[in-house]
């Protein structure tokens, strides 16, 4: 069975061409390279022509992976193998989104090709917490700020691979995603939320942060308080929403 995608999205409190920027040309100013990385304490890791590169204290060098498409700063592509060969490379696809405001970017991450991977299962599971940390670390880089902002984004949910035969609705887990949504709307930031009637599974929620702190912390909510998200009930995508009129 071919495993889906994994995916992490973050707001990095900067606007798309420094999201980009920091991402791959800076990588070696965020990277935790003590805890994750092929060579520990004191390497380095840099963008090297189209190759991520680590290079250990002792002048040992790791090729990560190696570019295969880009369009800045929107996306980039790459293949993934720290510690491996390149011929059992995953892959990545990570997309920087503006939202309304260019105080804010909607960093994509999508990790792919576990039948790389001699455990596929094992793999994914490291990684989505592995991937959660390091993005993280990398929207550090860049203090969010409270000051007012608008921004609009949709969760959009579809089936997840946890579903049973009978759907969504049938499962005692759904009632972790009317939880969740409870709690969207208690914090005031819940728009609208409901099924879509002509995809079966789906449903999309709209919400309206005021601030990047606000907006950085329900991107994470949805991907990880969401007991039907993390069970596998549901799959949520976040996108940004650029509202351009709203009732007076």
């Amino acid at each position: 069975m071919t495993l889906p995608a994994l995916r992490r999205q973050i707001v990095v409190a900067c606007d798309q061409v420094t999201a980009y920027r920091l991402f791959v040309e800076e990588i070696g100013a965020w990277w935790p390279l003590a805890s994750v990385g092929c060579f520990g304490e004191g390497a380095v890791v840099a963008l090297d022509g189209n190759r991520f590169v680590e290079t250990g204290p002792n002048g040992e060098t790791a090729v990560w992976g190696t570019i295969t498409e880009s369009d800045a700063p929107r996306s980039l592509s790459f293949t993934w193998h720290p510690g491996r060969e390149a011929d059992v490379a995953s892959s990545i696809h990570v997309s920087f989104t503006e939202t309304n405001d260019d105080q804010a970017t909607l960093v994509t991450l999508e990790h792919a090709g576990w039948e790389s991977y001699p455990d596929p299962t094992a793999a994914r599971d490291e990684y989505g917490s592995g991937w959660t940390g390091v993005l993280e670390i990398y929207a550090t880089q860049r203090p969010t700020s409270t000051s007012n902002t608008d921004m609009w984004f949709v969760l959009s949910h579809t089936a997840g691979s946890e579903t049973p035969p009978e759907g969504v609705f049938a499962s005692p887990l759904f009632a972790q995603h009317i939880a969740f949504l409870t709690d969207l709307a208690t914090r005031g930031v819940l728009v609208a939320a409901g099924p879509l009637p002509d995809a079966v599974g789906a449903g999309m929620t709209v919400v309206h942060t005021t601030n990047v702190e606000e907006a950085k912390s329900i991107v994470y909510a949805a991907q990880h308080d969401d007991g039907s998200v993390t069970s596998g009930l549901l799959d949520v995508r976040v996108r940004s929403w650029q509202v351009v009129m709203t009732e007076a």
